[in-house]
Parts: structure tokens; C-alpha cells; sequence
């Protein structure tokens, strides 16, 4: 895993952390396993503001434009 992933995921998890209106939209993929990662320090709250959408990225698309 890159260096850059790694600090991107951080990055992206405290705001998860920090702000209420941020969400995490994922497609199956090794990336996802970050974020399983660092739910065992989240609340229930924040682990409901994680979205995988499995394996249909022209879905995510979508249901980011939503959010």
C-alpha cells in the first residue's frame, strides 16, 4: 500500500470523525479493508456514515451524487 493511500485514508477518516456530513462511499476493493480497520474506533454513528457499495462503481457514482 502507498504512502499516499495511507495518509489520504487517514485524512479522510478523522473528518469522517470530526464532521457529521461527511460519508465514505466505497466499491469493493482492497481500499475497503482501511476503512474495516478503523470502524473498531468509531461509533455507531460514524460506522453508519461508511457505505460499501460492492462491486458496481457506475452505481457509486450515482449514489454519490445523491448524498
Amino acid at each position: 500500500m502507498s504512502n499516499n493511500f495511507i495518509y489520504i485514508s487517514q485524512y479522510i477518516i478523522d473528518l469522517l470523525k470530526k464532521d457529521e456530513n461527511v460519508y465514505i462511499l466505497t466499491v469493493d476493493g482492497w481500499e475497503y479493508n482501511r476503512f474495516n480497520e478503523a470502524k473498531k474506533h468509531m461509533t455507531e454513528a460514524q460506522k453508519a456514515r461508511i457505505i460499501n457499495m460492492g462491486i458496481s462503481e457506475q452505481n457509486a457514482v450515482s449514489a454519490a451524487s445523491g448524498l
